[in-house]
């Protein structure tokens, strides 16, 4: 999400497209897809206890396994801006780029909240209010990433570009695996967020942005072959399937435990899912592979990727909020997905490419808005030269 004028890389733009689809898809899964299997109100009031049961479904590590794009996409971003603006030492214009996160994440909000209350004239009905107003105040909350991003390239601006270039190559490598470890060890982890809420988190941008940095200026997996890369990420995903296998195996033995001490008393049982964090290696490890193979990708210059790929903030800004939330809920995913995995997959992908296409749309608006008011400022703005 660089908000540098440069000459732009398509495999680069191809990347954040595909990293904006997973953020999408994430939310989806997990704001969705996952209430729907796991939450009791939900599945009493849709009927869907299609998975209460104390069964391993190897079709629900799809649900588990997408629980873990928005981190990777998330991780992601920060290895491109990193990449592109380390070298760039104290050379990064913060008020604009402060400026153009803001004058987007208000344009979005202004979205939002029209479309909202069109959307709620047009199918709200005397029984049921079928979509949630959003409010001008949505401003201050609308996206968490966006100060997350905005923290990680203000500490690069401020300090971290200069003193990551005065290192070495060894000096830089022992930074980046100490930074590692602090955010990777629990107790250290837990320091972290004790001394600041987030603050965990934080430094995982922080090492995100220096590794691409580093990456960038030293390539220290150019001579890594691609089938290694390849098999690494399957490994990768494999354990997060055994892992999976084990966690469910456990709830299933922990209920069948607590149905025989309380005999006589049905209950539904709740597909365990694993909570996947910002810092955890997994989803780190399986973001720098997809960011190194992208970026051995040789291609030409693509202007419609190119202008896709601007286009992700925004993307991000317009999809993550109870407006679309409400949309997605109108469907039944676990019957969807109990039925006919296919089935889901196309669902998911046609609302996928809707929202995607909605924040290209929304982005457009915002640059013809930007376009109008440089054009007729002078309407509302004196000139400098008038007293």
């Amino acid at each position: 999400m660089s908000m540098k004028k440069m000459k732009r890389s398509s495999n680069f733009e191809l990347l954040r497209i595909i990293g904006m689809i997973m953020i999408i898809i994430y939310h989806i899964v997990y704001h969705c897809v996952r209430v729907q299997l796991i939450d009791l109100d939900s599945i009493e009031r849709m009927g869907n206890g299609l998975f209460s049961y104390p069964v391993f479904y190897k079709r629900l590590f799809l649900v588990q396994f997408a629980g873990s794009f928005g981190l990777i996409a998330n991780a992601i971003f920060l290895l491109i801006s990193g990449y592109f603006l380390v070298e760039r030492r104290r050379d990064i214009k913060l008020g604009k780029i402060g400026e153009k996160l803001l004058l987007q994440l208000g344009f979005a909000t202004v979205m939002l909240v029209t479309a909202s209350a069109v959307y709620f004239f047009i199918r709200c009905d005397n029984t049921r209010i079928r979509i949630s107003l959003r409010s001008v105040f949505d401003f201050n909350s609308l996206s968490w990433y966006a100060g997350y991003y905005f923290v990680v390239i203000t500490i690069g601006a401020v300090f971290l570009n200069e003193l990551l270039n005065e290192f070495q190559s060894p000096q830089y490598r022992a930074f980046l695996i100490t930074v590692f470890a602090f955010v990777s060890f629990s107790w250290t982890g837990g320091l972290l967020d004790s001394l600041a809420s987030g603050l965990r988190t934080a430094l995982t941008g922080v090492f995100l942005y220096s590794l691409g940095g580093y990456i960038r200026k030293y390539n220290p997996f150019g001579r890594v072959k691609l089938w290694a890369l390849v098999f690494l990420a399957a490994v990768i995903i494999l354990l997060l399937y055994v892992s999976y296998f084990n966690v469910v195996q456990n709830g299933i033995r922990n209920f069948t435990i607590s149905e025989a001490e309380n005999a006589g008393k049905q209950t539904l049982f709740t597909q365990p899912v694993i909570g996947i964090s910002n810092y955890m290696a997994a989803p780190v490890i399986l973001a720098i592979i997809i960011f190194e193979l992208f970026r051995r990708l040789r291609m030409p210059e693509n202007k419609v990727l190119n202008f896709a790929g601007s286009a992700t903030f925004m993307i991000y800004l317009i999809h993550d909020n109870d407006f679309w939330r409400e949309l997605w809920r109108e469907a039944d995913w676990m019957k969807l997905l109990h039925h006919s995995s296919l089935k889901c997959c196309i669902l998911l992908g046609k609302w996928t490419g809707i929202v995607f296409l909605s924040g290209i749309l929304t982005y457009m608006l915002y640059l013809g808005m930007m376009a109008l008011c440089r054009r007729f400022k002078w309407i509302a703005v004196r000139d400098s030269g008038q007293e």
